[in-house]
C-alpha cells in the first residue's frame, strides 16, 4: 500500500504515502493522518514539523502552492 507522488504532480522531493481507509482512518502508520483521496499524509502542528520545503496545513504536511 506504499506509493510515491512525483516533483511532477507537485511534490518536491517525492513524497511517499500508504493507503488508508478514509471512511474509517485505517492504514496509517506512524501518526500519519488518512485523508478523503485515501492517501495518509504526515501529521503536523507547525511548519517545523515538516520536512524542508513543505508546510503544515490543516494539520498535514504539503508542499507550497
Amino acid at each position: 500500500g506504499l506509493y510515491c507522488l512525483t516533483e511532477g504532480e507537485g511534490f518536491p522531493g517525492g513524497y511517499c504515502v500508504s493507503s488508508c481507509a478514509p471512511t474509517t482512518g485505517e492504514g496509517c502508520v506512524g501518526g500519519g493522518v488518512c485523508l478523503t483521496n485515501g492517501a495518509c499524509f504526515a501529521e503536523c502542528l507547525a511548519d517545523g514539523d515538516c520536512r524542508g520545503g513543505y508546510e503544515c496545513w490543516e494539520g498535514t504536511c504539503w508542499p507550497p502552492e
